[in-house]
């Protein structure tokens, strides 16, 4: 079994007492200085991404394609530039006049070294940001780094300063409300999931620390850490006992918090390449394998264990998890698997009923939250 778990576990504890929608409205209020309640008709996954794209507009991001035509004049591939022409090259850039009589070979060789360092730099970075960087040539890195650089508005969007401002807003604690909730559910050895930014159930834990698993084939970004976990041991897969793991991002890398409804479609796009491989036709021929791509990531947990949701509200909005369980019940269907599950919650909707247990869950209905979270504290 493994654990799902959402803001709810923060009700409960006063851990944190920001619920999503305060966090969006002061998203609001701090981008823009005035206040606005989030009207009906409109998800909160949607509104954020209205709160990121007036982000940039406001503050001026706007695209110049004239940037990017100068910039390119400046990384002709200089490795067979003859002397002369080099010298011309960098009085260009510095902007001043060159007279070619002068040719000072220490210059032309500190151009090359910058120059060669400049690449170097562009092609970590793409291999950071951009998937298959193996298949770019230094010139393809450098034209790609360049782009960003000279567009205001990509330059935003890898930079994520609105997301920074987000993980800001959950400083980390010396103590937590929830440690006895969480060393309860350790004492099962089991891992834990969540949906939740914040490090408050890894730091309820003694001696947790993060971990990234690299025996596999998924490699590690901060845009998607879905290989790294905190625990208080070593793992080899993560199947193999407690450790917390984060679905939607993480305080400690900005840029890997999904709160729109962007960030969700390229989760979904990430992950179903990673399930289903090339196939299109929903085969799994991704995860019907031995060692499939996600198999040291979280995602190797929704599809190998049974799953205990509580204090998530899992509603329309969460359409990453939401697709995640349904494709986990067709690869079960497909393939003759028995994990199930539970869903733990008050007053659960007809709709949301149907849907969890067409999808082989157990929904469990509760009249007091109080009663779960004392049962979760004496395991």
């Amino acid at each position: 079994m493994a654990f799902i778990i959402g803001n709810g576990i923060h009700y409960q504890y006063k851990d944190c007492d920001i619920s999503w929608n305060d966090l969006l409205i002061s998203l609001w209020e701090e981008c823009f200085g005035e206040k606005l309640e989030i009207p009906q008709g409109i998800s909160t996954t949607e509104f954020f991404d209205i709160i990121e794209m007036n982000f940039y507009k406001n503050n001026n991001y706007v695209s110049n394609p004239n940037k990017i035509k100068s910039h390119t004049v400046k990384i002709t591939d200089l490795q067979d530039v003859k002397s002369d022409d080099l010298v011309q090259i960098m009085f260009k850039l510095a902007g001043k006049s060159s007279n070619t009589n002068i040719v000072n070979n220490n210059a032309i060789e500190e151009f090359r070294d910058k120059h060669e360092k400049f690449v170097e730099n562009c092609r970590k970075w793409c291999e950071a940001n951009i998937e298959d960087t193996a298949n770019l040539t230094n010139e393809n890195c450098v034209f790609q780094v360049l782009d960003v650089l000279s567009n205001e508005t990509k330059k935003q969007i890898v930079t994520n300063a609105i997301k920074k401002t987000v993980a800001k807003k959950f400083p980390s604690k010396e103590r937590c409300n929830l440690d006895k909730c969480i060393q309860g559910i350790k004492k099962l050895n089991t891992p834990i999931l969540t949906t939740n930014f914040d490090t408050y159930i890894s730091e309820s834990i003694e001696k947790t620390k993060l971990k990234i698993l690299k025996n596999g084939q998924y490699k590690f970004t901060d845009f998607y850490p879905w290989n790294m976990c905190y625990s208080d041991k070593s793992l080899e897969n993560p199947l193999d006992g407690f450790a917390v793991w984060h679905i939607n991002g993480i305080v400690k890398y900005p840029r890997s918090i999904r709160l729109g409804l962007s960030d969700y479609m390229g989760c979904v796009e990430r992950a179903r390449k990673m399930i289903q491989g090339t196939n299109l036709n929903e085969y799994f021929s991704g995860k019907n394998q031995v060692g499939w791509k996600g198999y040291n990531t979280w995602l190797h947990i929704i599809f190998n264990k049974s799953l205990f949701i509580f204090g998530l509200g899992l509603e329309e909005n969460e359409v990453f998890l939401r697709w995640l369980l349904i494709q986990r019940a067709k690869y079960f269907r497909m393939y003759n698997k028995t994990f199930g599950g539970w869903y733990v919650d008050k007053e659960i909707k007809p709709g949301k009923r149907f849907f969890l247990e067409q999808l082989g869950f157990e929904v469990i209905d509760i009249s007091d939250y109080k009663t779960l979270y004392q049962a979760l504290e004496t395991l």
